[in-house]
């Protein structure tokens, strides 16, 4: 098999894990575990559904909960991409999420603290102050401030790309506990039930839904005798 047919194959995995992020943030009130860490995320801004060449664009504050996104969830049609608001403690970011490649685009992060504290324009703009006559600086003065400018730039990229990488880390953990469900009993005991009942409209009681989780991963395998029985009967 080509390499891109095992691709092609596999594509349905990054959109279950989209619909699964869709599913518990609306069952959690936007509140996911992240690895031991407490997140804040829904989807927001854009939805994507398709299914074979059928696709359906919704966007606005929030197109998942839309009567077109349940629409096409009752189709068969499953998210190939959506909008993401993630709050990362007290900073909020929007990313959007592609399924089929579990790759992040158009990742917006939190202004400035100079920019989101900046006043208001005022209504009347302010006279114009007097001109100074301007101090003549010296070849040190001019090299000492370009390199401070220069400096302030790099801690600014520096903390910029460290936060999309605190991005990345978190879809990362999000996406080793969906496989984790994904690949253990819990997935045809607890959430794909409840992704059915919630594609349906009727999404299970949170309290139960993690009870039935729980249920699922204490439950142990038949043995070997016991398989064996099942089989003979």
């Amino acid at each position: 098999m080509q390499v891109a047919d095992r691709v092609e194959q596999r594509r349905f995995v990054g959109r279950e894990f989209l619909l699964y992020l869709w599913f518990e943030s609306e069952l959690f009130d936007g509140t996911l575990d992240a690895g031991g860490r407490e997140i804040g995320l829904f989807l927001g801004g854009e939805l994507t559904l398709t299914l074979g060449k059928e696709r359906t664009r919704i966007s606005g504050v929030r197109p998942s909960m839309s009567a077109e996104a349940r629409e096409a969830l009752l189709a068969g049609k499953l998210p190939e991409s959506a909008g993401l608001e993630l709050t990362l403690g007290e900073r909020e970011l929007r990313c959007v999420l592609h399924a089929d490649r579990l790759a992040l685009a158009r990742l917006t992060l939190p202004p400035k603290d100079d920019e989101a504290e900046a006043p208001p324009a005022a209504a009347t703009p302010p006279r114009p102050p007097r001109r100074k006559r301007r101090r003549e600086s010296s070849p040190d003065e001019d090299a000492r401030e370009a390199e401070a400018e220069l400096e302030e730039r790099h801690l600014l990229i520096d903390e910029r790309m460290s936060l999309a990488a605190e991005v990345e880390d978190v879809v990362e953990a999000l996406y080793r506990r969906f496989l984790a469900l994904r690949l253990g009993p819990a997935w045809d005991a607890a959430v794909l039930p409840a992704l059915r009942a919630f594609a349906a409209g009727t999404p299970p009681d949170a309290d139960e839904y993690l009870r039935t989780l729980e249920r699922a991963r204490d439950a142990k395998p038949p043995g070997r005798g016991a398989r064996r029985r099942q089989r003979d009967s």
